[in-house]
């Protein structure tokens, strides 16, 4: 009788082992699906960057500035963005107040890789020698599409280079450094 009970309690012993690593086991994987989850659901908020940008406003001569985007979501983007260019001439300053909606090309995947850009907004013009209050004196609505990839550095950093084209600017090239919230 004494073997049967001695037999009896190591199989409970052993059986409970085994099911408490399960369980443990089981947990760890939880765990590890909840960082990795956590970690998607923070890249899929907020993103912010300020760029340097070349535009053609003119026929002759390329516009330089320097601008900063903000947006929200994940498979797609919507935001704003703002961008003030110089001319090179020293003629005309423009601008630029919008909106964006970037599609990336990934889907929900959307921290790296390849993008649309569509936007569209005021471009407000300051010719040389005007005080740049608003409204200048003249202003057209902008519109233009482009083409970008997304380069992670890291996690939260990112790097964005883009071509665009649109009106009244002719065509456009940007780089922006960038931060996942």
């Amino acid at each position: 009788m004494r073997i049967i009970f001695f037999v009896f309690i190591f199989i409970l012993t052993v059986f409970s082992a085994s099911t408490q690593e399960e369980y443990e086991i089981e947990i760890i994987n939880d765990y590890e699906d909840w960082q990795e989850l956590e970690q998607e659901e923070r890249k899929a908020g907020i993103w912010i960057s300020p760029s340097a940008e070349l535009a053609m406003y003119s026929i002759s001569a390329a516009s330089y500035g320097a601008g900063l985007s903000l947006a929200y979501g994940k498979g797609s983007s919507m935001g704003i963005k703002t961008v003030y260019f110089f001319d090179i001439e020293q003629q005309l300053n423009v601008l630029e107040i919008g909106v964006l909606f970037n599609i990336y090309f990934k889907g929900k995947s959307y921290v790296s890789g390849p993008f649309l850009n569509l936007s569209a907004g005021q471009a407000v013009f300051f010719r040389q020698g005007e005080s740049a209050s608003i409204p200048a004196q003249w202003g057209v609505i902008y519109a233009g599409i482009g083409l970008g990839w997304r380069f992670l550095l890291g996690e939260t950093i990112f790097i964005e280079p883009i071509i665009r084209a649109g009106y009244p600017y002719l065509l456009g090239t940007g780089l922006a450094f960038g931060l996942l919230f």
